[in-house]
């Protein structure tokens, strides 16, 4: 039977395999829970390493008018600063974090938004999250949200992101620095795990995309008399 390589489930079985971890008499035992753990970790340093395609949602969501709010929460994003961009409407640049030395009240040409403190963002578990306050508070319309999401490394059926094997080798690399009975392991992990680093960031940075909202339709246009017509 062939051999899939695509799950948590999958990746604990080869982290098991590479670190020679077998449940057994006189073997160095380990659980599903504990590997999950690493590679959940491991995603982490390789999450912060790039922005990832893969990772981005989109929640298109429509403003209150009146409490610079979104109309409708958004369920399962721990915390605003999973938020990458906010569109308005049809603007090509997204809208700024407002920095806390601006007071927002003091002019309705202020447009961006602020994170919304927890204690302010409390919903029920399953009710999701406002996430941000828009300034000013009067604008309408709908705001596109890209956010990155979150990966459950506890379900053995999660298809793990990004690269499978840059998961792996990362959750052996922390198995065999934790264990310590062979610097050589140790040294073999990093090394696999730094250069498929290099590779699939080099794979990901190949892909055209377009980042020049500059050269895109504008969001104003004005009208003057040519001064030498």
């Amino acid at each position: 039977m062939a051999l899939t390589f695509r799950t948590v489930e999958d990746a604990i079985r080869e982290v098991a395999k590479g670190m020679s971890l077998t449940n057994g008499n006189g073997m160095t035992p380990y659980s599903n829970e504990g590997i999950g753990s690493l590679l959940a970790s491991t995603h982490v340093l390789i999450r912060d390493e790039h922005e990832w395609g893969e990772l981005i949602s989109t929640y298109t969501r429509t403003l209150d008018g009146v409490l610079g709010r979104i109309t409708q929460t958004i369920e399962g994003v721990p915390d605003w600063k999973r938020i990458r961009r906010i569109y308005l409407d049809s603007f090509q640049t997204p809208l700024p974090v407002l920095s806390s030395y601006t007071d927002p009240l003091t002019s309705t040409l202020l447009l961006g938004y602020l994170p919304l403190p927890v204690s302010e963002d409390l919903q029920p578990p399953t009710a999701g999250r406002y996430l941000v306050q828009f300034y000013p508070v009067t604008n309408t319309g709908q705001v596109l949200f890209q956010i990155e999401q979150d990966f459950d490394f506890g379900n053995p059926d999660t298809v793990v992101p990004i690269d499978f094997w840059l998961h792996v080798w990362g959750a052996c690399m922390q198995w065999a620095a934790d264990d310590g009975a062979s610097p050589a392991q140790e040294a073999k992990f990093t090394k696999l795990f730094n250069k498929r680093m290099m590779q699939v960031n080099a794979r990901e940075n190949s892909r055209p995309s377009f980042q020049q909202p500059n050269q895109l339709q504008p969001n104003d246009w004005w009208e003057q008399d040519a001064p030498y017509a």
